[in-house]
């Protein structure tokens, strides 16, 4: 305002300086201008001044309620919002935030009450059908919100909030289908490049689609127009990981950290990154300062359960686990210390995987039992790794006996490999069962089988190679691999620790020490995308065979071409197993409960020798145990 000041207000008549009208515009837009740069008490005493003289300027008054929302205080604006719509019952603005301010106060009828009264002096306004079609949508009456999105739809096509509310309705009505809910959230952002919520929720809906990539520039964008939003940055971080930049993602948690008023809601997905990198004590540390901050997270009773677990801490483990009663996945975790230890019964997890099948395939009757005489047997594996389907399977051939008809039903990529099993007649695609007719067999699930005949303790039959490769795979591999009387040793490893946990991981340089060994030749079974490894395999002289395996019957067919495998926890340590060859199975401090606790052989494979770390994420003494045995028992320098 010029020098003059609204105290004027009163004599500029007699003065005849200026009018007390032009004097309010000036005032006014003193105010506006204050507020628009943020300094709200500056406007908040012009706006006094006004109103003490004249208590009823509608101008004055909007520019109040504004005033107290950024001031936080959105309560104080709902009586002068209730002063404007006095004077002017219909007014747009004022029937507007009276409804969004009292939608945050938690009162979505009083809200609803606001809208509606907007729509009915106002039918067409874009702001009213979308708040009260959000309101709506907060009271889970998604019909009546998709009318009022529609109509604004129709009368404002290029909305980019309608199209956004129609994504986030999607979300609620269809919550399973995110390429609906992702085109919507895209759409608004074509239309409002800058709209920060429609990022987030794009970003949201690529997670839940497993596109942790995609998501990223989504989460970037919104932090260029809010940096210090802890959720974002939190979403962010866990993309990050998903998509194994794991340094990346503790920059992002360690950024949130200080924002967030969810301390231990950070310190959990920090421990989560730290678990990941291999650093089992710094995750320790903070899985116990997350259930500090939160004495009932039982995520973080979880996690805590499971590095106590693989740093050997069985009894802490096991006591962190019943703390995390809730968690799916806890007793489950329990009962395998039971079982490591020797205190359950082995079967006993795979007869509640079977429970837990049972009650999910609502479509599915697991019916059958030995006990039961019938024509024909469809025997499911959902659920069950590569490594658990090739364990069981010896168990087919002594059902034959109490069915006229064994059929195994298997995924696409075992369907070749599980016909090598000795005993199985006959084995289809899962994909196939759903166009057979059920009505006239009985249907069970591999996982029941030990229960249905009696084993106990862990007992398997001891058959010795019960798997038989297809003579046709047997075919000339690479004569430059096999040539000579040289001992041929397979190499199997693992570099997947995102999704199996760190103490899986066994990568190829972990086996330097095996190459620098004399009379042998070795060979590379596992494939990987990564070019550092290939080159790895090359300067270290051992050849790549897996490059020339197609599927998993050509490696089973490879690996009975050799003499010795030496492998982690994989599929070709069951496929060594099964087949009855020589193999050395480096295992980690807390092995699948399958491989036992502490012993040096197999129940399950008896040409198997188990060589386990004794230190988490240290494989050095099983790899120098594994030199010394070849050294030993099989003549090499």
């Amino acid at each position: 305002m010029r020098n003059t000041d609204i105290d004027r207000v009163n004599s500029s008549e007699s003065e005849n300086e200026i009018s007390r009208e032009e004097a309010f515009v000036e005032a006014l837009d003193a105010a506006k201008t204050h507020l628009q740069s943020g300094r709200v008490q500056p406007a908040a005493k012009i706006l006094n001044k006004v109103l003490t003289i004249d208590s009823n300027n509608i101008a004055a008054l909007k520019l109040m309620a504004e005033v107290a929302s950024l001031s936080k205080t959105p309560t104080a604006a709902l009586p002068i919002l209730g002063k404007i719509l006095q004077h002017d019952p219909a007014n747009l603005d004022a029937l507007n935030n009276r409804g969004v301010i009292l939608m945050g106060l938690d009162d979505p009828e009083a809200a609803e009450l606001s809208f509606r009264k907007l729509l009915k002096y106002h039918p067409n306004d874009c702001n009213g059908l979308n708040n009260l079609a959000t309101n709506l949508i907060h009271q889970e009456r998604f019909g009546e919100a998709e009318q009022f999105l529609l109509k604004a739809k129709d009368q404002w096509p290029f909305d980019a909030t309608t199209v956004y509310n129609l994504g986030v309705l999607t979300f609620n009505t269809e919550p399973a289908n995110n390429q609906k809910q992702l085109n919507y959230f895209l759409k608004a952002i074509e239309l409002k490049p800058d709209y920060t919520e429609a990022h987030i929720n794009a970003a949201n809906a690529l997670v839940r689609s497993g596109e942790f990539e995609r998501a990223i520039p989504h989460l970037d964008k919104a932090l260029l127009y809010r940096p210090e939003d802890p959720q974002i940055l939190l979403n962010k971080g866990i993309a990050l990981r998903e998509t194994k930049l794991l340094t990346k993602a503790l920059d992002c948690f360690k950024a949130a950290l200080p924002l967030s008023s969810e301390k231990y809601r950070i310190d959990y997905e920090i421990a989560q990154t730290q678990y990941l990198l291999g650093d089992l004590k710094s995750a320790t540390a903070l899985y116990v300062s997350a259930i500090s901050h939160k004495a009932a997270f039982e995520p973080g009773y979880f996690g805590l359960g499971t590095v106590l677990a693989e740093s050997g801490q069985l009894a802490k483990a096991k006591e962190a686990f019943n703390r995390a009663n809730k968690h799916p996945a806890a007793a489950h975790r329990i009962k395998a210390i039971d079982i490591i230890t020797r205190d359950a019964d082995p079967w006993v997890l795979f007869r509640e995987e079977y429970e837990v099948l049972r009650s999910k395939d609502k479509k599915t009757e697991f019916n059958w039992t030995p006990q039961n005489k019938t024509r024909e047997v469809f025997i499911q594996t959902d659920g069950m790794s590569d490594g658990e389907i090739i364990l069981l399977s010896r168990l087919i051939k002594q059902l034959n006996k109490k069915s006229q008809k064994i059929t195994l039903v298997i995924r696409k990529s075992l369907l070749a490999l599980v016909q090598c099993v000795d005993g199985v007649q006959n084995a289809i695609c899962s994909s196939t069962l759903k166009n057979k007719n059920l009505k006239n067999v009985d249907v069970t699930h591999l996982y029941a089988l030990p229960s249905f005949l009696g084993l106990k303790d862990g007992n398997l039959p001891k058959i010795m190679g019960y798997i038989k490769p297809n003579r046709e795979r047997k075919r000339l591999w690479d004569p430059k691999i096999f040539k000579g009387n040289e001992l041929k040793i397979g190499l199997s490893w693992i570099d997947s620790g995102l999704r199996t946990g760190p103490h899986q991981e066994l990568k190829f340089n972990e086996y330097e020490p095996f190459l620098e060994l004399n009379g042998a030749s070795f060979i590379g079974l596992t494939q990987t995308k990564n070019e550092l490894q290939k080159g790895h395999l090359r300067d270290m002289d051992a050849a790549d065979l897996s490059v020339s395996i197609r599927d998993k019957e050509d490696l089973l067919a490879a690996i009975d071409e050799l003499d010795l495998i030496i492998t982690g926890d994989t599929l070709t340590a069951h496929l060594a197993g099964a087949l009855n060859k020589p193999a050395i199975i480096l295992l980690p401090l807390l092995p699948h409960w399958l491989w036992e606790y502490k012993t040096q052989t197999s129940s399950y494979y008896p040409s198997a020798v188990l060589l386990r770390q004794s230190k988490a994420n240290s494989w050095r003494r099983p790899v120098m145990a594994a030199v010394d045995l070849l050294k030993n028992n099989y003549g090499l320098s």
